[in-house]
């Protein structure tokens, strides 16, 4: 009877131990659907000059980081919407490009200015890293710029990478878009579009 009931608590533990194992798996799954869902959504606005629905994805506490170059220093500007009537920066706001409906999740492709290409074509996500993109220029602008950006808010920049996902899109035809998705309070939204990897001006 002692050995009937070891045996029955160590299937219902086994049995739970599955259970969890399984369940553990499926956030990861879920989030990767979540995201690819939302970078679409995100892409296909983009395509469409849909400030409406790219508005809908700026988180109102975060906002949206434009990052350019006017000239040998990154540069960088926060809005509350994106406004394609009037935007930021003023040219080149982003290269026009043949939707992907397909994210890869996989290493990112690179930019060469040689060639002026991108490594590769599709629509690429990479969710393994994280890069200080943002927080570097403004370290380089307090440095390099005469600028006076707040180590609070250099801080603040930091924090948002960590939880950002960088977005490739690149297509055979030389078009582009590249931004970042980060996912705050269980919500991806849409906070950094980079203009710079590909500006090759400087």
């Amino acid at each position: 009877m002692k050995n009937t009931k070891i045996k029955l608590v160590l299937v219902v533990l086994l049995i739970s131990g599955l259970s969890f194992n399984l369940n553990s798996c499926k956030p990861a799954e879920n989030t990767n659907a979540e995201l690819e869902k939302t970078i679409v959504q995100v892409v296909k606005a983009f395509q469409e000059n849909d400030a409406a629905t790219l508005n809908k994805m700026i988180s109102p506490d975060k906002g949206l980081t434009i990052l350019f170059r006017r000239g040998v220093l990154d540069e960088f500007v926060k809005l509350d919407k994106i406004d394609f009537a009037n935007p930021v920066p003023d040219y080149n706001f982003y290269a026009a490009f043949t939707a992907v409906d397909k994210v890869v999740f996989e290493s990112l492709p690179t930019f060469d200015c040689e060639s002026m290409k991108w490594s590769k074509s599709g629509l690429f996500c990479d969710t393994t890293v994280a890069d200080q993109i943002l927080s570097t220029a403004a370290l380089n602008q307090n440095e390099f710029g005469g600028q006076q950006i707040a180590e609070t808010d250099i801080n603040a920049m930091k924090e948002l990478e960590k939880n950002s996902k960088r977005v490739v899109l690149s297509d055979a035809q030389g078009g582009e878009l590249v931004f970042y998705m980060t996912k705050i309070n269980d919500q991806w939204f849409l906070t950094i579009v980079d203009r710079v990897t590909s500006d090759c001006s400087a």
